[in-house]
C-alpha cells in the first residue's frame, strides 16, 4: 500500500512540474537569494547567485548548487535525489526554515519579466540531519516560477549536507530544543522562566476573588 502511495505521489508530483519550460513564460534564468535559519546558527546562511533553469554548463553559482539538490526544481536531473512520503517528521531531527528571493536575471527582456510570478519568498522546511541524508518539505500554499506549488517530500543527494556545513551549517546536529514536527520551519527557544510560578499566580488571584466575594455575602447576611 505505502509503495503505491509513494508511486501515485511521485507520478503526481512529476506531473505538475511536467511544464517546466513554459513555468516560468520565457525566463531562463533567475537570480537571488536563499536564506537559511534555525537552531545552531549564530546568524541566517545566505547563499546567492544565478540559476540557469534549462540549460546546464557553464559556471555554477552556490544557489544553482543549493537550488538543484533541494528540489526546488525538480524537472532538472538530481542524481541521487527523489521523491517520498513521511509518516513522522519528529524522527527527522532538527528542521530549519528556507526562504529562497527569486527574480528574473538581470539580461532577461522586460516583455519577459512582465509574466514571471513566484512566491516572495518561496518556502522549504529542510532536515538536514534526517537519517539516511537530507529531507525537505516543499510547502503548496505557494507559486514557484508560475506554478502552483504542491506539498512534497524530497530526499535531497548526501552531497547536500556537507555543501551547507561548508556555508556554516553545523556539522552534527545541535541540541537546541525544537517545536514538534509541524513542518513550519520554526524553531521554539528553550525556555528560560519558571513555568510553575504562573500557576502560583492565578491559584493567588482565584483565592483572593472567592475571599472577596465570601466577605462581602457575610456582609449582606449581617445587615
Amino acid at each position: 500500500m505505502k509503495r503505491w502511495l509513494g508511486t501515485v505521489l511521485v507520478l503526481g508530483v512529476l506531473l505538475v512540474w511536467g511544464a517546466a519550460p513554459t513555468l516560468a513564460k520565457g525566463v531562463d534564468v533567475v537570480e537571488g537569494w536563499a536564506v537559511i535559519d534555525g537552531p545552531g546558527l549564530a546568524s541566517p546562511i545566505e547563499i546567492e547567485g544565478e540559476v540557469p533553469l534549462y540549460r546546464s554548463g557553464g559556471p555554477v553559482s552556490d544557489l544553482q548548487v543549493l537550488v538543484r539538490n533541494a528540489g526546488l526544481l525538480p524537472y532538472e536531473f538530481v542524481p541521487a535525489g527523489h521523491f517520498t512520503l513521511v509518516e513522522d517528521e519528529a524522527k527527522l531531527g532538527s528542521r530549519y526554515r528556507v526562504e529562497y528571493f527569486l527574480e528574473p536575471g538581470a539580461d532577461v527582456p522586460e516583455v519577459l519579466r512582465e509574466g514571471f510570478e513566484t512566491s516572495s519568498p518561496v518556502v522549504q522546511t529542510l532536515y538536514p540531519y534526517a537519517p539516511g541524508g537530507p529531507m525537505i518539505f516543499l510547502h503548496g500554499d505557494q507559486v514557484v516560477l508560475g506554478q502552483p506549488a504542491q506539498d512534497a517530500w524530497w530526499v535531497a543527494p548526501e552531497r547536500l549536507l556537507p555543501f551547507l556545513v561548508s556555508h556554516g551549517l553545523p556539522a552534527a546536529a545541535p541540541t537546541t530544543a525544537e517545536a514538534p514536527g509541524s513542518g513550519e520551519g520554526q524553531v521554539r527557544e528553550p525556555s528560560t522562566g519558571r513555568p510553575w510560578l504562573g500557576q502560583v499566580a492565578v491559584a493567588a488571584i482565584l483565592l483572593a476573588i472567592g475571599a472577596v466575594a465570601l466577605h462581602r455575602r457575610r456582609r449582606v447576611g449581617s445587615a
